[in-house]
């Protein structure tokens, strides 16, 4: 009889905690324009492990964006800017939404070529490498989960909600014992041309708009001297 009463406590422990720690999913979308919109959701979680990420320290637009900010420090990434957003919470399908930018330098730059009138854009993208923690003992650890250098990732079109087309860097996990699936996308603006990744970073061009031509030409500089020499050939008609 005691064993029968072992047996069925262990099974039920078993489902309870299996119950209790599977199947959220978890999806990052990084939308690339002058600086990167990152979105973080994460869905299907435990009522319980829902309940206290909703009132963590740690697990808000915040906190995750200095954790970011940080590591970049140490790795001597300082020129960053960042903005965190207001977490989204909804209780009826148990899921969470995090939201802030980066900018900055050391994490979009740009070079102009005259020859072919565009710019040529570099992202760096390793700072996708931080953990998050939902609550005081549990965490998802992003640097593992997406460790794979970027070049490897698939390149897919995106088509955003106003059905503009987007090229983009995809990936996505298997689902672990804790875990569902988890993927992460990096999304390129729809004029982006040549897209290439070599190891972390992400490289493409936009073609010059008809202001940035302008300023980056001679004209500017003739037009001046056009109009200085009128200026003073119309002071002197006027002495």
């Amino acid at each position: 009889m005691r064993k029968e009463i072992s047996a069925m406590l262990f099974i039920a422990i078993f489902i309870m905690s299996t119950v209790a720690t599977a199947h959220a999913n978890v999806s990052i979308d990084s939308t690339i324009e002058e600086n990167i919109y990152v979105v973080i959701n994460i869905t299907n979680l435990n009522q319980t492990i829902y309940d206290a990420a909703k009132t963590s320290p740690t697990f808000n637009g915040s906190a995750l964006v200095q954790t970011i900010v940080q590591n970049l420090r140490t790795q001597g990434h300082t020129m960053v800017t960042n903005s965190p957003q207001v977490n989204g919470f909804d209780d009826a399908n148990r899921a969470i939404q995090v939201s802030f930018f980066l900018g900055g330098i050391d994490i979009i730059s740009s070079a102009v070529n005259r020859t072919t009138l565009k710019r040529n854009f570099q992202v760096q993208t390793d700072w996708r490498k931080f953990q998050v923690s939902l609550t005081s003992n549990i965490s998802i650890d992003f640097a593992t989960y997406f460790a794979e250098s970027v070049d490897k990732w698939q390149q897919l079109d995106f088509t955003d909600l106003n059905r503009n087309v987007h090229p983009s860097c995809y990936y996505e996990t298997e689902g672990t014992e804790q875990l569902g699936k988890m993927s992460f996308r990096f999304i390129l603006p729809s004029a982006a041309t040549n897209v290439q990744a070599t190891g972390d970073t992400i490289t493409y061009d936009i073609s010059l708009g008809f202001e940035d031509v302008f300023v980056g030409s001679p004209f500017p500089i003739l037009a001046i001297v056009i109009i200085v020499v009128l200026i003073a050939l119309v002071y002197r008609r006027l002495r």
